[in-house]
């Protein structure tokens, strides 16, 4: 026989906070705030591998027994009520002895997504960063002696970092709202949204590109993760100590050609004057972005990723003395045709031999626009 003498720590409310309060025995007259306070919140030892279900209850009282009451016999169970003209339940009599064997390295349905978020979030509190699904996996083995699926850690992540930050749909209820502070408490910034979109350029990266920074600007676009989709387009620029400075980005359901030529075209008269003369736009020739960058700024350079099109040549044209060719005699011995495709893909726009040198820089990868979409995590 397993005695069970410790319970799962129960969520209790205290006014509008919520916290886990330990609690070490059962004993006739414990209160829980509510029947959901009650059947939710785990009133069983995870720890100990018990795992209940709850039977057909009226409204006034609740009764929680094992879950192998049939198959293996077990007695255990919790009985609670609700206390005469409150809403509080009140524990009134229980059975901790049960005797089923139990295998820990099976799962708890006990372990909720629920439950396991409350937990992140206990650590999160304490100092923890918020880990990875994976990671509650782990340590839901040795710390509850219970196993977890990986769609119930990720459950529970989403759940800790909506209590966290706060849920997507409030979130976007809250874009129209915070773009009107922007227009007011920032003036010089450039503010738009409408229907599924929004584009903000705060006033300071955009002067301190005039002020401080290289007059070269790399334009990407990333997917969002998130509930809603969609895309966010970025345009990154770099400071005299090659630091970066984000200019504007811009959020939409897709980056078609349309997108990127409002998005564009809304930052164009910020950034046109700059003082180290024509900008130099670096970009993978996404869908409509190469166009766009062409009529608006066609008096202007342009340069694409040299990864892109090495991966390109790779793919293309197989073979390793192909891909380390510097010499055009060489590389048009080998193999003509890849010769052609490297003429084909204009050098002017990847080949720094061939680059304006009024923009003081050298890159020709998108490394910092990718820090952008590193440090938002997407």
């Amino acid at each position: 026989m397993v005695i069970l003498h410790t319970i799962t720590n129960s969520l209790r409310k205290y006014g509008d906070a919520k916290e886990f309060v330990d609690v070490d025995t059962v004993f006739v007259g414990m209160e829980f705030m509510d029947s959901k306070d009650f059947k939710n919140q785990g009133i069983y030892v995870i720890k100990k591998g018990f795992q209940y279900k709850l039977k057909p209850n009226a409204k006034e009282r609740v009764k929680v027994i094992c879950k192998y009451n049939k198959s293996q016999g077990c007695k255990g169970f919790i009985y609670a009520s609700v206390r005469t003209g409150e809403s509080t339940f009140v524990v009134r009599k229980f059975n901790l002895n049960h005797t089923y064997v139990t295998d820990h390295l099976s799962r708890n349905r006990a372990v909720n997504a629920e439950f396991v978020a409350q937990y992140l979030y206990d650590k999160i509190k304490r100092g923890d960063s918020m880990p990875l699904p994976c990671s509650p996996c782990n340590q839901f083995h040795t710390t509850h002696d219970t196993s977890i699926p990986y769609h119930v850690a990720g459950r529970a992540r989403t759940m800790t970092l909506e209590r966290l930050d706060g849920s997507y749909d409030e979130s976007y209820k809250l874009v129209p709202a915070f773009c009107d502070m922007v227009e007011k408490t920032n003036p010089g910034s450039a503010v738009d949204h409408c229907f599924e979109s929004m584009m903000i350029a705060f006033a300071a990266p955009l002067k301190a590109f005039k002020d401080g920074c290289r007059n070269v600007i790399v334009f990407d676009a990333f997917h969002l993760t998130g509930k809603f989709g969609g895309c966010l387009m970025a345009a990154t620029a770099l400071d005299a100590e090659n630091r970066i400075v984000t200019l504007a980005i811009m959020v939409y359901r897709n980056d078609i050609r349309e997108n990127w030529h409002l998005f564009i075209k809304a930052l164009k008269p910020h950034i046109i004057d700059h003082p180290g003369g024509k900008i130099t736009f670096i970009s993978d020739r996404q869908k409509g972005l190469l166009e766009t960058l062409i009529e608006l700024f066609s008096d202007h350079h342009q340069r694409y990723y040299f990864r892109h099109f090495h991966r390109n040549l790779k793919k293309y044209y197989k073979g390793s003395k192909l891909h380390n060719i510097v010499n055009m005699d060489t590389l048009l011995k080998l193999s003509p045709a890849a010769a052609e495709y490297v003429m084909r893909e204009n050098p002017k726009k990847w080949y720094r031999t061939f680059y304006d040198q009024s923009c003081c820089s050298e890159k020709t990868n998108n490394n910092f626009s990718d820090s952008l979409n590193n440090l938002i995590g997407l």
